[in-house]
């Protein structure tokens, strides 16, 4: 069912270039396309809001954009929580002309970034760490500022550019955000990538080294409190799994192969499973991709703070990774953002995928449980969970945050002093 330990062997090189010297201690820009979101965002809003406030000692300024028309300026600034300067987009364009609304952004960004370089200046600002999301013309935004300034900058990769405009069907844009790529990346002082498949990917396509970024995951005190669990598996009990995050083809045949395998071991006589998910995806949507769900709850739009209560409540934690040939790229090199979320909450969580997904990959390699890599073994991991509903299991979990994702193992990653 799991914990099959490997070798991985990274082609990545963390040693500092000569002009990484002088970015250290807290002279580091952030930029960023998603703006950094505390308790409302998802996805690069929380990765950015999470990895500033893990490396905030280091980052002396915040630089980004307004994204969407419902987001202001000052809840954007009051989530830094350190200064922030803003670098122009175009909030009432029609998304239909995508295109031509990002050429007329890059304008407008080279226009501002005299103006931005200025007050990087005045607050003695020696680099620029760019976190990118899911666009790639954010590159080339990348690029401008590293001209405009002068100063070392270091990428981190979030999404593979190419498979994510596959999947949103614009093959186009895949195919300029590959050129892209190999233009930038090169001319970048570091790469930092999301999950060591991705470090992979980049260094077999682009040729250059890439080091392995984990996603920063904050504690209350450094601790996971296990939580027991409050009732147990009696005849007409249902335990409940609860799934946090987006409906998308990344996830959705993993989820279908739990709802199916919860219908078929189904008996009203004894006790049965039972999948809340919580999405900020539209229930329209969500049937249209799971079908019919009689044995699921969905909740849409729920606060935070509610979402981590059921979460704390639930019997497992369902992290899921589709097993479908077509998105092998996105599953092995994207890295779910939700771990901060869910691995902290005191739960047992169930990872289910292929081997080479980047989850189930990176539970295997540290020996965490449960981690099912086989559909056939879905089953049974549901009907033996509760072996690894124990003090061991979170322990587990607490000593890979503070080996990997905690303020001082990124520190160190990063080269800060």
């Amino acid at each position: 069912m799991q914990k099959e330990t490997g070798q991985v062997n990274i082609l990545s090189d963390t040693k500092p270039r000569p002009d990484d010297i002088g970015g250290r201690l807290n002279e580091v820009a952030f930029l960023t396309d998603a703006p950094p979101l505390a308790g409302k965002g998802h996805g690069c809003h929380v990765l950015a809001y999470n990895l500033i406030s893990h490396l905030k000692p280091f980052i002396k300024v915040v630089i980004t954009r307004r994204m969407r028309r419902s987001l202001t300026r000052e809840e954007i600034k009051n989530a830094a929580g350190v200064e922030t300067l803003f670098y122009p987009d175009l909030l009432f364009f029609p998304q239909r002309f995508e295109g031509i609304k990002s050429r007329i952004e890059l304008l407008l960004v080279r226009a501002a970034a005299s103006r931005i370089t200025r007050r990087l200046k005045e607050t003695g600002v020696k680099r620029i760490f760019a976190c990118c999301g899911a666009d790639p013309w954010f590159l080339l935004v990348i690029k401008e500022f590293q001209l405009a300034t002068g100063l070392p900058v270091d990428i981190y990769l979030v999404d593979d550019f190419e498979s994510s405009a596959i999947l949103n069907g614009n093959p186009a844009l895949a195919e300029k955000s590959v050129s892209w790529e190999r233009e930038i990346l090169p001319q970048a002082s570091r790469v930092f990538a999301i999950s060591k498949g991705f470090c992979e990917r980049i260094e077999s396509r682009i040729g250059i080294k890439a080091t392995w970024l984990p996603i920063p995951i904050p504690l209350r005190d450094g601790r996971i409190q296990y939580r027991p669990y409050k009732d147990q598996k009696n005849a007409g009990n249902t335990l409940n799994i609860a799934y946090l995050g987006a409906i998308n083809p990344l996830y959705t045949g993993a989820i279908r192969d739990l709802l199916n395998v919860i219908k078929s071991i189904y008996n009203p006589d004894y006790g049965n499973f039972r999948l809340t998910i919580m999405s900020y995806t539209d229930e329209k949507i969500a049937i249209k991709e799971l079908g019919e769900m009689p044995h699921c709850s969905y909740l849409s739009g729920l606060p935070i703070e509610e979402c981590r209560k059921r979460l704390e409540d639930a019997w497992l934690i369902f992290m899921p990774y589709t097993f479908e040939k077509e998105h092998s790229t996105m599953v092995s090199t994207s890295f779910p953002s939700r771990l901060a979320e869910t691995i902290s909450r005191g739960r047992p969580l169930l990872v289910y995928g292929p081997s080479y997904a980047s989850l189930p990959r990176y539970f295997r390699e540290q020996n965490a449980s449960i981690c099912v890599t086989e559909r056939d073994l879905l089953a049974e991991a549901l009907n033996s969970a509760g072996d690894y509903d124990n003090p061991h299991t979170i322990a587990v979990y607490e000593r890979l945050v503070r080996e990997n994702h905690s303020p001082e193992a990124l520190a160190k990653i990063l080269g800060l002093s």
